[in-house]
């Protein structure tokens, strides 16, 4: 059947979890891709015997079906693909804007195709730069801090691997985050490396 295959790909990328990437299906793709080609040549073919055959311009009613058919399914193809890769890139988009680093975690990374890590790096870059012209023009605004006003500046958090001595970015000061240590710190000294997944947030039980 026309069109499964694309179909199974979006089916995939529902199945997952919004806020992470399922491993890009390069074999489902070019299958899918590969079906669209054959659908185009089958367009092209019987277009061509059919005015080979037929002196006369008007098309016989199972030929123009049988158009129909191959010219939907190559535009399901399409758009089925468009929608796989347009989605996979919002996540990515928004993978950037939740851990605030140019850098993803390797789990993440093994699951992207070589065309997205470009566009990964290209995006981190757009922001990191136009970052750099906010400060440039000394306004006080980090593009990846929370937008939620913070309830408590200073905030309890456990260290989930060894990241050793760690210039803190808002206050300039240097700290030690051994692995399970705890540390009282600054929310927006933290915020990044919490998204990182490198510290954890304890919430205060009062």
């Amino acid at each position: 059947m026309y069109g499964q295959l694309a179909i199974e790909l979006l089916r995939e990328l529902q199945r997952s979890d919004a806020n992470t990437l399922p491993p890009y299906n390069e074999d489902k793709v070019r299958l899918v891709v590969r079906e669209t080609n054959q659908l185009y040549e089958a367009t092209r073919t019987t277009i061509t015997e059919h005015m080979q055959a037929e002196a006369q311009s008007v098309v016989r009613p199972e030929v123009a079906g049988c158009l129909l058919v191959y010219h939907a399914a190559l535009l399901r193809n399409k758009r089925c693909l468009l929608a796989y890769f347009k989605e996979r890139m919002a996540r990515l988009q928004h993978l950037r804007w939740q851990i605030g680093a140019s850098t993803l975690p390797e789990t993440t990374l093994a699951n992207l195709s070589a065309h997205e890590k470009t566009y990964f790096r290209s995006y981190g870059s757009l922001l990191s730069d136009y970052q750099r012209r906010v400060d440039n023009e000394h306004v006080d605004l980090n593009l990846s801090a929370s937008l939620q006003p913070p309830k408590q500046h200073f905030i309890e958090v456990r260290c989930l691997e060894q990241l050793g001595d760690v210039v803190l970015p808002a206050s300039g000061t240097s700290v030690v985050l051994d692995k399970d240590s705890q540390h009282l710190l600054l929310r927006a000294d933290v915020e990044q490396l919490i998204r990182q997944g490198s510290l954890q947030h304890i919430p205060n039980k009062h």
